[in-house]
């Protein structure tokens, strides 16, 4: 289990802890920060890749806005004692949202997953017409905290991603989200990656076979 623990002195910390023969155990730090966005929605997650190789992210705030904040991942290679510096699975440096974050395995790497918000301009109202579109895109990092290549675009138009929208199974992997139509549809799509490229969108229908916009 992990949570955010309010510090004393301000800002939080990364906390998680083990359960084991029926009990908790103790909790550890992964990392302390006074900078972090935190919410009630979009929150921090201690993921294991396996049994040694752990994964952690938060939420880093820009000092440009309230809605303006990156994603930062570390990695740890002995089930949760030490950690990687941190490093950003995104490079468009824009003082935009990044957010709602999935980590899972991937191979010998892992796969992050996470709502985009570099064309919206900074804007938090997505529904303005004026807004660019959130997107959902992806990155593979490797267990030594490195990104592998850039990132990629999954979907150039999405509204949310669910929770624990991301998986993977041997080689296959699906990623899970709330998609976003030009009409306002907003449906659950599924997008499967095969031979190491995401392929088009499966959108589910909501009535009758027939989507209806969202209010």
């Amino acid at each position: 289990m992990s949570w955010l623990q309010a510090l004393p002195q301000g800002g939080f910390a990364l906390q998680h802890a083990r359960w084991r023969d029926g009990a908790w155990g103790p909790s550890a730090t992964v990392i302390t920060g006074d900078d972090w966005f935190v919410n009630w929605a979009d929150f921090p997650s201690v993921v294991p890749l396996n049994a040694t190789t752990w994964a952690a992210h938060w939420l880093q705030q820009k000092p440009a806005s309230v809605y303006s904040y990156d994603v930062r991942v570390a990695v740890s290679r002995d089930a949760g004692a030490s950690w990687s510096a941190p490093m950003s699975p995104h490079d468009d440096g824009t003082p935009t949202e990044h957010g709602f974050v999935t980590l899972y395995a991937a191979g010998d790497a892992m796969q992050a997953v996470w709502l985009d918000g570099r064309h919206t301009g900074g804007g938090h109202d997505h529904a303005a017409a004026a807004a660019g579109a959130m997107t959902v895109r992806s990155a593979i990092i490797g267990i030594d905290g490195r990104r592998a290549g850039t990132d990629v675009e999954i979907d150039a138009r999405a509204w949310r991603l669910l929770p624990d929208g991301c998986c993977a199974h041997g080689r296959r992997r699906v990623v899970v989200y709330r998609d976003r139509s030009d009409r306002e549809v907003r449906d659950i799509a599924l997008v499967r990656y095969s031979g190491g490229r995401g392929r088009s969108p499966h959108t589910s229908t909501t009535t009758a076979g027939k989507s209806t916009p969202a209010r």
